[in-house]
């Protein structure tokens, strides 16, 4: 256990920078666009949650390959570096949510801000708004943790697919409403529906939850599958 608890701290000493810096600009940020609302009454601003959301993903991606190597140089086996990276991904999203709803309250006070949470929900609940970007951020860690796993166990090869998915996908798109006049798109539009509707009937805050909760222990046993055999590389 205290294998697992030194894991977590070092990569916490390889964020810590990383993440006062982006504080420190969002925090920048809120002042400045606090004071702009308050000059403009008719005026709102937002869309920190979601900057906060591609940081912590982009945090991720960047935090497997110099840390395994180092770790297994260190004799500190593939199973306690999973744990460690589990017990990250808690700890972080936490603190991360911690700091995120004390500061959209702040915001809020100085001026016409409107949260994520809010966004979607309609709603200031502090219990919720904490539960919701709890789970939100550990699916996006998460996700980051899996994305840099495949990236590195594939080859030059493999990698440059993998880089080239996103392209594929957005062509595919195209060529799908070309081919079918955009009853392909409908049919996407459909299932969409279909989600948004299943949404709605369980509940959408709660439906929520549990989806990024889920997706999260999903990612966490792909880290599992990806780590336990993964080669070192240059």
């Amino acid at each position: 256990m205290n294998t697992t608890f030194n894991i977590t701290k070092y990569h916490f000493r390889d964020f810590r920078k990383a993440i006062m810096i982006f504080y420190a600009i969002i925090l920048t940020l809120g002042l400045f666009m606090g004071y702009a609302t308050n000059q403009n009454p008719n005026s709102s601003f937002s869309g920190f949650g979601g900057i906060t959301v591609i940081f912590l993903f982009i945090l991720a991606l960047n935090s497997f390959k110099p840390n395994f190597k180092f770790m297994l140089a260190n004799n500190i086996s593939r199973r306690r570096q999973f744990w460690g990276y589990m017990l990250t991904i808690a700890t972080l999203s936490f603190m991360i949510t911690i700091v995120e709803v004390i500061l959209n309250n702040f915001f809020m006070r100085i001026g016409n801000y409107h949260s994520m949470f809010y966004q979607i929900f309609q709603e200031n609940h502090v219990f919720k708004d904490l539960v919701w970007t709890f789970s939100y951020f550990s699916f996006a860690i998460a996700l980051g943790l899996v994305v840099t796993m495949i990236y590195y166990r594939c080859n030059k090869m493999m990698q440059f697919v993998v880089s080239l998915v996103p392209v594929f996908l957005i062509f595919m798109q195209i060529m799908i409403h070309r081919i079918t006049n955009g009853r392909g798109l409908d049919s996407i539009n459909n299932i969409l529906r279909i989600i948004g509707e299943v949404h709605s009937a369980l509940g959408g805050y709660t439906f929520s939850v549990v989806s990024f909760l889920l997706g999260t222990i999903l990612l966490c046993g792909a880290c599992f599958l990806l780590i336990r055999k993964m080669p070192i590389k240059e």
